[in-house]
């Protein structure tokens, strides 16, 4: 299978949230971000600092994103959040 191209944007601080606590049934395919930085629709594979790669679309922005342009919120199940609670990432986009 062809590598799919990406294109590095650096190190982010990443955040997570449960959609489905906060009432929303959007699911975990997402992650909110300053849509200045990642518009809506923008893919990206975020490897965290944990070793574990996720593929995400941007779908969302936050009240964190106009101060914080290098941090990503990413949707997650609650059982699944890291307990460290942010970490760091590599951050590219793929489309």
């Amino acid at each position: 299978q062809p590598t799919q191209s990406a294109t590095n944007k650096g190190t982010f601080k990443i955040s997570f949230y449960d959609p489905a606590v906060l009432g929303s049934n959007m699911g975990y395919s997402g992650v909110a971000a300053n849509l200045s930085v990642f518009p809506k629709g923008t893919v990206l594979r975020i490897t965290m600092s944990n070793g574990q790669t996720l593929t995400r679309t941007v779908n969302d922005t936050g009240s964190f994103a106009a101060g914080n342009p290098n941090q990503l919120d990413v949707a997650m199940p609650s059982g699944q959040i890291p307990a460290a609670g942010i970490l760091s990432a590599t951050v590219e986009v793929l489309q």
